[in-house]
């Protein structure tokens, strides 16, 4: 009994872990400009190519910390499957009291959209721009 338990365990953890590996195979899925909206006024745009890009906040002057206002933040892609994209836009690269801002998103289902939040448990939703 304790035999086909064991078996039976190591069979459930071996099909578990190839699937963890599968939805782990990063690829550049999410290349292209993005519209970010959070909760409130605050907006963002992203630019992402390969494994990295850039992130300007877009909105209202009293939505963006002054030390970030109007600068391009690189970012750095973490995660890119079908199933989540993690990122994170460097603010303290161009100013000490510009925060840097961690994102995970997935896909939003019916729609184009990515849906997430950020680190500090800000709701945002992404949308492609569309391409000229």
């Amino acid at each position: 009994m304790r035999t086909a338990l064991a078996a039976l365990l190591l069979s459930t953890l071996s099909l578990a872990v190839s699937a963890q590996h599968t939805d782990a195979d990063d690829q550049p899925l999410y290349e292209g400009a993005w519209t970010v909206r959070f909760d409130g006024q605050r907006q963002g745009r992203l630019v992402v190519r390969e494994w990295e890009g850039t992130w300007v906040d877009t909105g209202p002057a009293k939505t963006v910390h002054p030390a970030c206002r109007g600068r391009k933040l690189p970012v750095t892609v973490h995660h890119s499957t079908p199933v989540n994209f993690e990122f994170t836009a460097w603010g303290e690269t161009v100013s000490p009291d510009c925060p840097n801002t961690s994102f995970v998103v997935h896909p939003e289902a019916g729609t184009k959209a990515l849906v997430g939040e950020t680190a500090t448990s800000g709701k945002v939703r992404m949308v492609q721009a569309s391409r000229k």
